[in-house]
């Protein structure tokens, strides 16, 4: 016995030593990810900027922000109409400075692989330079004609195209890749000690509120000598605050409609009171878990080698292993999280843009807008604003600026999704180790929801932290009252049922208030979890009992989530529901297609493939251990998809769902399956080894787990969809000068693109003058088509369109801004179709503002 406890404290100390210097290096190695810089970059590639014949050259200077530069990606192609040899290649040299210098990094690319990849991606060792490094890139054909897309015009303002020396007026098109080493992930976490302070505002908004009312109920229940098995208290650590984080966005969002239909004002000094006040509360109501906590450490400096045994509920709160744990996968998924986005200047695409706006509206306002002027024309104000309100919450609290501070918020609210994840699986499959596993798969396996930065979907985002906590407060309600009293579903509106139930009724409230899709995901989801106890009742012959139960508590709560969510529906039944409806009676007889917008794409990239797989397995075995979740959520998500294609049916579009949405929410149940497949793999392989084995199988088990977070990391990091990336640094600058120099009112023509539903949307920064320099903007943000009637929304989308049909031809984008009382241009570093050289050659504009690739030009 001894020589075995001797043999288990090396094991243990070998394999503590050997798991930090696994993470030291994989906490180095994991920094070694190529990402691309949207600033150091010249997207505009409409245009053949030059034809080089064979044997000629052509060189593009550029600098490059980033240092260690390790990848170029080049718009070429070669000429058609051409015979080329077998032996044809284009010769790449890289050099420092001018092209005349010494080449650090010499390629070659056959003319099959520049037909085939368009663009090209061409990789190289990292350069050993620092940040703002000035480069040029040098391109030989041999043997072939190649032609260089790009713009014809000065569009760059880091460099320029040349052609056998000789410079031209045009830009070749080129994005840049670059190592994200260690150095630049100290950098990094510099940044991040530096605003260490940013941590109590975040708290603020996303957990206090609901960590606050979680603990005023255990008071109460511990008070009242209500608390029971099975009950509040009996969370574990993850999930008290998975419960946190739902409940306090759900409790912003219905105070923040409350005071607004009361007229009440926020501001930042209130915000302020409130969160101070809550502090000081939750210290009160934890003051016994604190002085507990005080004499323990002070008896442990006294007595450094005794240990005071504790009851187990001295400190409801106490963590398990699963707090060290789903934090670790925390920190690290965070911070994945925020080195994804880095190098952006704002968030992401154009659904950033409105959620901006409206977060600018209630910080100036104080309360939700009753409709978006003077920003945007509007007559009503339903989008959902949940998001928002907790969004301006923080922002009054952090005094960031609105692109920053939303870009933080949003990026630390995609790494909390991992408690919701661990809350849905411990729900569902009653396993905490299923639990910490699935948060590992959603935090750095599945490429949801890292992906969701690329589009802006912050608001399906928070509302899937508080769908999890809408089905846990359902099914631990429904439990408690089929086991605890059955044949009496009466007893939900009596202690210590009816606090479940307004928890629950407060939780569905927030979620209608922050995604009306994640909405009608949850009602899925509790048809499929009602339906397969159903039938599992009905097998006991306790359908009518069961039923009963769970239509009561379902009628019940959402009888309340109405009540605490009621300012809000007149408005929204008004001005989306009726005119929703109006459109699925219009369209009867038409069939629509069947999973038209379904992406594979959206699945399998990153890691998503090995998640999918093991959610498969996952399925198998629970289906084959007779688990009855297997069913529920196949039946769910093809409930979802059923929604989202009701042509499968027969049936008119029902425009709530689309294959998209539902595709990007797939990660919970896969990351539920996959998490527990590998906990009933390790919990048989644990329970059949030997003691001594298991102090090598459990630290190996944990090596494993750091590698394969860390090997996720790697994978996920650089994923995000650079063409998504609009706005960048020098555009805060020149919105800026547009807010504080063109007149207050101004209706801004901006670039644009075809953006989808027929609609058009803005392709550079410009498209942010809106929400960052209080202007309207040609074409406005697309939530347009979600404030205003359909002939409204026509007449301004035909403005939009004439605007962009006009983009190449001055004199009649001219003719059309005077016609239309529209005077001012701006145009973002980006570029897009308006060629600020050709606007002002035509001496029709007259420039007002040029800078960093940004210009801002008037009708003359």
């Amino acid at each position: 016995m001894e020589r075995n406890s001797c043999l288990q404290r090396l094991v243990r100390s070998w394999s503590r030593s050997r798991i930090l210097i696994l993470a030291a290096l994989l906490l180095s190695s994991s920094a070694c990810v190529t990402l691309k810089d949207p600033e150091s970059s010249q997207e505009y590639r409409t245009d053949v900027v030059t034809r080089l014949p064979d044997g000629s050259q052509a060189s593009q200077s550029f600098i490059s922000r980033r240092p260690g530069l390790n990848g170029i990606q080049l718009w070429l192609r070669p000429a058609q109409s051409q015979e080329i040899p077998a032996e044809a290649y284009l010769r790449l040299e890289l050099h420092r400075g001018s092209a005349g210098t010494q080449p650090v990094f010499i390629t070659q690319l056959s003319p099959k692989r520049l037909e085939a990849e368009f663009p090209v991606s061409v990789a190289m060792p990292a350069l050993e330079d620092g940040p703002d490094q000035e480069y040029s890139i040098v391109m030989k054909p041999l043997g072939f004609d190649l032609e260089l897309y790009g713009r014809n015009e000065d569009a760059y303002p880091g460099g320029f195209l040349s052609r056998e020396g000789e410079e031209l007026e045009a830009d070749l098109s080129f994005r840049l890749s670059y190592l994200y080493g260690f150095q630049g992930m100290l950098a990094d976490m510099a940044s991040v000690l530096k605003n260490l302070r940013l941590v109590i505002p975040l708290l603020a908004a996303f957990w206090l509120p609901g960590r606050v009312l979680l603990q005023l109920i255990l008071e109460r229940k511990q008070r009242m000598g209500e608390v029971e098995a099975e009950d509040l208290p009996g969370l574990d650590w993850g999930e008290r605050v998975a419960f946190s984080l739902g409940l306090s966005l759900s409790l912003i969002s219905v105070t923040i409609v409350w005071t607004t239909a009361f007229g009440l004002k926020l501001t930042p000094a209130l915000a302020w009171i409130v969160m101070v006040a809550l502090v000081l509360l939750l210290i009160w109501l934890q003051r016994r878990w604190l002085l507990h906590l005080g004499s323990q450490v002070i008896d442990r400096l006294s007595k450094s080698n005794q240990l005071k045994s504790t009851e187990a509920n001295a400190n409801p709160g106490k963590p398990d292993w699963t707090a060290p744990a789903l934090g670790s996968i925390f920190l690290l998924a965070a911070g994945v999280r925020l080195a994804m986005v880095r190098d952006l200047a704002a968030p992401a695409w154009v659904d950033s843009v409105h959620h901006a706006l409206i977060i600018r509206q209630v910080l100036e306002l104080g309360m939700l807008p009753q409709n978006y002027l003077p920003y945007m024309e509007s007559q009503y104000a339903t989008y959902h604003s949940g998001f928002h309100a907790a969004s301006s919450f923080f922002l009054w609290l952090s005094n960031m600026p609105l692109p920053a501070g939303l870009l933080l918020f949003s990026q630390v609210l995609n790494g909390l999704c991992i408690f919701p994840v661990y809350l849905f699986t411990t729900t569902i499959t009653r396993s905490r180790l299923a639990g910490v596993l699935a948060a590992l798969l959603a935090g750095f396996f599945t490429p949801m929801p890292a992906y969701y930065a690329s589009w802006g979907r912050f608001t399906q985002l928070a509302g899937l932290l508080i769908l999890p906590v809408c089905l846990a407060f359902f099914v631990r309600l429904t439990e408690w009252l089929e086991h605890s009293h059955p044949g009496s579903p009466a007893r939900i509106f009596r202690r210590p049922a009816l606090t479940e139930l307004i928890l629950l009724g407060i939780s569905l409230a927030g979620l209608a208030l922050t995604h009306y899709r994640v909405l009608a995901f949850l009602i899925c989801l509790l048809v499929a979890h009602m339906a397969v106890k159903w039938v599992g009742a009905a097998r006991r012959k306790q359908l009518g009992m069961t039923a009963a139960v769970h239509l009561s508590v379902l009628s019940a709560s959402i009888c309340l989530a109405i009540f605490f969510s009621l300012p809000w529906w007149p408005a929204v039944i008004r001005s989306l529901f009726f005119p929703r409806a109006a459109l699925v009676i219009s369209s009867l007889g038409k069939r629509t297609k069947v999973f038209d917008d379904f992406a594979w794409g959206y699945l399998n990239t990153a890691l998503g493939k090995q998640a999918m797989a093991l959610a498969a397995l996952g399925w198998i075995l629970a289906l084959l251990r007779r688990r009855s979740f297997p069913i529920t959520l196949l039946t769910w998500v093809c409930l979802m998809f059923l929604l989202a294609n009701p042509g499968a049916l027969g049936l008119p579009g029902l425009r709530i769902l689309n294959n998209t949405s539902v595709e990007i929410i797939l990660f919970m149940p896969f990351a539920l399956l996959g998490g527990y497949l590998l906990s009933e793999i390790i919990l048989f392989a644990d329970s059949r080894l030997s003691r001594t084995l298991t102090w090598i199988f459990r630290p190996a088990l944990l090596a494993a787990g750091i590698l394969a977070a860390f090997i996720g990391a790697r994978t996920l990091m650089p994923i995000l969809n650079q063409g998504t990336f609009l706005i960048r640094q020098a555009d805060l600058e020149a919105l800026q000068w547009v807010e504080d120099n063109l007149p207050a009112g101004e209706t801004v023509v901006i670039n644009s693109f075809l953006w989808g539903y027929n609609k058009l949307a803005g392709s550079d920064g410009g498209y942010w003058i809106v929400p960052l320099a209080g202007m309207q903007s040609l074409p406005p943000p697309v939530l347009h088509s979600l404030s205003n009637p359909l002939e409204i929304q026509r007449q301004v989308d035909s403005l939009a369109r004439e605007a962009y049909d006009y983009s190449g031809n001055p004199v009649s984008l001219r003719d059309f801004m005077a016609a239309n009382q529209l005077r001012y241009i701006f145009i973002g570093a980006r570029g897009g179709a308006l060629s600020p050289k050709a606007l002002v050659d035509s001496q029709l504009f007259t420039p007002l503002y040029h800078k960093d690739g940004d210009w801002v030009l008037v009708i003359n």
